[in-house]
């Protein structure tokens, strides 16, 4: 079977397509937009209350997408929302009826391209929206991806950390290993072990916490750059892994195995 693109203009109504601007989530003041998404879908247009809308878009007709911060150009299905001025109430937002049953399944993909604003005249940018999948139930969250597969922004771990999915909680808790932190701004990189009786999980949620686990250099860099420094620009991706019944002398010799082999102690941020 051959398949062909899908463009939006083909499940929306042409009458709706004329008149709407599109809204792109990507966070919802210090917070993922995906995960405040998903935790509260029906509410979602409360976020317009809080929101600069610029008076060249057309208010009366959004068509909201959230990011996908780990999958580049796929934006989530947030609703078309309609918005207009209370005078008791400021700013009041809905969702509109049309293609209301998908919202939080369809997966769309946009590339923005160099538009780093919030908000895009529909007039301009519309006909780049094409349909990538109709999900059977409402995203909830992404399923742990395999060992081999974890490479994560600090946001996204800040967001684990913070639901505890099972699977993750479980497949990271009872694994040592060798991580990897890169500095996408900078291309500096960490090399770090987790092992003892904790676990995995419990040492990268206290990246999640703090975005520096107490590590000399990168905690000299979020007091120097502010505490939003890591969550902006710092990833994560595990090396390797073991067992918890391997010595914790081996996962310390591959640290320093991956040490050597990256250079981050030279060009990065290891000191030891």
């Amino acid at each position: 079977m051959i398949y062909t693109k899908v463009e939006l203009a083909e499940i929306v109504p042409e009458t709706l397509l004329e008149k709407i601007d599109i809204h792109l989530a990507t966070k919802v003041g210090e917070f993922n937009a995906l995960d405040v998404f998903r935790k509260d879908m029906a509410g979602w247009p409360k976020v317009f209350k809080e929101t600069d809308i610029p008076q060249s878009i057309n208010c009366d007709a959004l068509i909201s997408l959230v990011e996908f911060p780990s999958r580049r150009n796929i934006w989530l299905f947030a609703g078309f929302i309609d918005i207009w001025a209370s005078a008791k109430k400021g700013v009041e937002a809905r969702h509109r009826d049309e293609l209301k049953g998908l919202v939080g399944r369809l997966k769309l993909k946009f590339n923005r391209g160099s538009a780093s604003k919030p908000f895009l005249k529909g007039e301009i940018h519309l006909e780049n929206i094409s349909v990538l999948e109709v999900l059977r139930e409402p995203f909830t969250g992404e399923p742990f991806p395999g060992y081999e597969n974890i490479h994560i922004s600090f946001r996204q771990l800040r967001a684990l950390a913070y639901d505890n999915p099972s699977d993750w909680v479980a497949a990271l808790s009872n694994i040592k290993g060798v991580y990897l932190i890169a500095d996408n701004a900078t291309g500096k990189k960490y090399v770090g072990s987790a092992y003892g009786e904790h676990g995995l999980w419990s040492r990268w949620t206290s990246y999640a916490k703090t975005g520096h686990g107490n590590n000399t250099e990168l905690l000299r860099l979020t007091k120097e750059m502010g505490p939003d420094y890591a969550l902006d620009n710092f990833s994560i991706s595990l090396l390797e892994y073991h067992q918890r019944k391997v010595d914790d002398k081996t996962i310390i010799l591959r640290e320093g195995f991956w040490k050597a082999a990256l250079l981050t102690k030279t060009h990065g941020y290891n000191k030891n």
